[in-house]
């Protein structure tokens, strides 16, 4: 077992589809820990999407 300070990072390739904005950067590494939730309110962030808008994901 690792002291604690083992950060393992999954990497997440996103693409554009119909009509969705493409992003500049489309793989990422995020923190195994974090949920979807959290890759999905980032995503929001980066697009700048209002807080109205939707965000559809395909999983």
């Amino acid at each position: 077992m690792g002291d604690g300070n083992d950060n393992i990072s999954v990497d997440i390739l996103l693409k554009a589809t119909g009509n969705a904005p493409i992003m500049k950067k489309k793989k990422w590494a995020v923190d195994a820990e974090k949920q979807i939730g959290w890759i999905i309110e980032f995503v929001k962030k980066y697009l700048k999407l209002e807080p109205d808008e939707k965000l559809v994901s395909v999983l």
